[in-house]
């Protein structure tokens, strides 16, 4: 594992702004002092997901998922913390020495195929005018502007035009390799992957270069019309949606995501003015793709090509984004196959008022059961119903589930309770008991233990006055006395704020608490805080059986123990705790 001097996390963890970097994910709304979101990490419809500005942390009251912005970004991109930090201190200026480790090899491959897109982007501006490149360039009416902002690019015609080049730039075979740029040939030589296409640049949320996209520039090429990048370390096409980087900010901005199913469609839709698209591409509709809209938000607008293929596409993509609570639209372009060919005939005002007018899924997979019956037939009435039936049992909304089946009932002349019966007769009802966990304050002691590591993680200066006789020993709640013990560890180190203190949790359900902790509202009395801090520290100091603890420790100690000592003897005893659990 790479080793980031502990100066340099403080100073990213300093600069970073957890709004700004938890918006580049999700809706964040404005409520009261925190900001509010729908949780990426579980499936809800009341958004539970807040972010405190403050204290730099976030804490989700659905699920309990809690942390810093370090946390969010490793749970979120399924990375490492050295990676987190890697990540955020390129983003905030911060240079970060190389070391050696496997972390170190994830960045190069970063590195590699940032330097691959700039070779491509070179290569396709420096092109001839009349290179076959720039002839189909012309022929999909895509200018300078469009270029730039997908930063397309061209693979000459050449086996090892980009190996040779990376391999000047001190990139090694391997690296390379890793990156997915190259493949060995019959002769077990590295030659180019892609050869003679025009290349899309495939991004993460954040904006790096991840993977490529590749078109061929044959008409009757033998080899795929589309290749792209294998997956490598830092590129799972499940996870990815091809110009998401972009349009993200837009998607929040209108509400709304239009899907489409490849590359040219997202630059054919830039291109009319919807900027709000993203396109699958290289694989079915995922689960995970569907956790990427539904952090900036609410509908989807399904745009699939209007042949078989494309409308099968759009009512499996159109299931797996319902079960994330979407509300998702489907649009059949009339008399186009895709968005291209749409926009020849069409503007951008007759786009968007058929998107507004899109049937809802659910009316759209209705709609496509029953047209594959003969509806003037009782027959074929029936099966249609039946066939259509389970598709009302996915709506969770009661109130959307009886529209539509009013709506199957006047389709195919069924009476309505008829209908409803069918609904609800198989429909698992399985009704998710939002079970909170039990109130572990019970006592006034263990609730002084409480509001004392509440204060103390806001103000962790009162250690070494009001509070500077507090021990370890008296946290009679392991959870409590495993803060404390944190804080210790904190102070000594120079951490005081509750971002950093999260850092030290090496225990996901203590981070969790921690977090949870530090979002409870109405514990602390700012305006009383000295009084409450000398009263609880009182309780816990001299309930039973803790005077003798007490002055036995100080006898130890020395009554005159420096605070520091009492600092070094909670990090003891912290280290203690982690062998301990080992």
């Amino acid at each position: 594992m790479v080793s980031i001097p502990e100066h340099i996390i403080d100073d990213i963890r300093g600069r970073a702004d957890i709004v700004e970097v938890v918006s580049d994910y999700l809706a964040l709304k404005k409520a009261g002092a925190n900001y509010r979101a729908l949780c990426p990490f579980h499936d809800e419809k009341t958004p539970s997901f807040n972010v405190n500005p403050e204290k730099r942390i976030f804490h989700c009251f659905g699920c309990g998922e809690g942390g810093n912005v370090f946390t969010f970004l490793m749970k979120l991109e399924s990375i490492s913390f050295p990676e987190a930090v890697s990540l955020l201190g390129r983003r905030y200026g911060v240079a970060i020495p190389e070391r050696g480790g496997v972390d170190s090899d994830t960045e190069k491959v970063y590195s590699v195929l940032g330097a691959a897109e700039k070779f491509y982007h070179d290569a396709l501006k420096n092109a001839g005018g009349g290179s076959k490149i720039k002839e189909y360039l012309a022929s999909r009416g895509l200018d300078n502007e469009l270029i730039e902002a997908f930063s397309l690019g061209f693979a000459p015609d050449e086996w090892d035009a980009l190996v040779i080049h990376l391999r000047k730039n001190s990139f090694s075979d391997s690296i390379i390799e890793k990156a997915g740029l190259i493949t060995k040939s019959s002769r077990g030589t590295y030659i180019d992957r892609f050869r003679n296409r025009l290349l899309f640049p495939i991004h993460d949320a954040g904006g790096r270069v991840i993977a490529f996209g590749g078109r061929t520039l044959e008409s009757n090429a033998k080899s795929a019309k589309y290749i792209n990048s294998p997956e490598t370390p830092v590129y799972h096409k499940s996870r990815v949606l091809y110009g998401y980087h972009l349009a993200k900010k837009h998607a929040r901005h209108e509400e709304a995501m239009i899907v489409v199913e490849g590359y040219m469609d997202v630059v054919a839709m830039e291109k009319a003015g919807v900027e709000n698209c993203v396109a699958v591409s290289g694989t079915a509709f995922t689960a995970e793709q569907a956790v990427l809209l539904s952090r900036v938000c609410e509908r989807a607008v399904l745009v699939f090509d209007s042949d078989k293929a494309g409308v099968s596409a759009a009512q499996r993509s159109g299931e797996i984004l319902s079960e994330r609570n979407l509300s998702v639209r489907v649009l059949v372009l009339p008399g186009a196959k895709d968005p291209d060919e749409f926009f020849k005939g069409h503007d951008l005002n007759e786009f968007l008022a058929l998107a507004k007018s899109a049937p809802s899924f659910i009316q759209f997979a209705i709609d496509r059961t029953l047209a594959e019956f003969d509806l003037s037939d009782v027959e074929g009435r029936v099966k249609a119903a039946r066939l259509a039936v389970p598709l009302l049992r996915r709506v969770k909304d009661e109130i959307e589930r009886d529209q539509y089946i009013k709506y199957l009932a006047e389709r195919t002349g069924a009476r309505e309770d008829v209908v409803r019966r069918e609904v609800a007769g198989s429909k698992a009802r399985a009704t998710a008991s939002a079970t909170k966990e039990p109130d572990k304050v019970k006592t006034a002691s263990s609730r002084a233990e409480k509001v004392l590591i509440r204060i103390l993680l806001d103000h962790p200066q009162y250690l070494g006055g009001q509070a500077k006789e507090l021990i370890l020993e008296d946290f009679t709640d392991s959870l409590y006395r495993k803060m404390f013990a944190l804080i210790l560890e904190g102070v000594r180190r120079n951490i005081r704020n509750t971002s950093g203190i999260m850092d030290l949790a090496d225990d996901e359900e203590l981070r969790r608490e921690l977090s949870r902790l530090l979002m409870e509202k109405g514990l602390v009395d700012e305006d009383n805080r000295d009084a409450a801090l000398v009263d609880h520290v009182r309780v816990v100091k001299h309930r039973p059986g803790e005077r003798r603890k007490l002055r036995e420790r100080m006898k130890l100690a020395g009554e005159t123990a420096s605070v520091e000592e009492f600092f070094n003897a909670g990090s003891k005893y912290l280290e203690a705790m982690k062998k301990k659990e080992k």
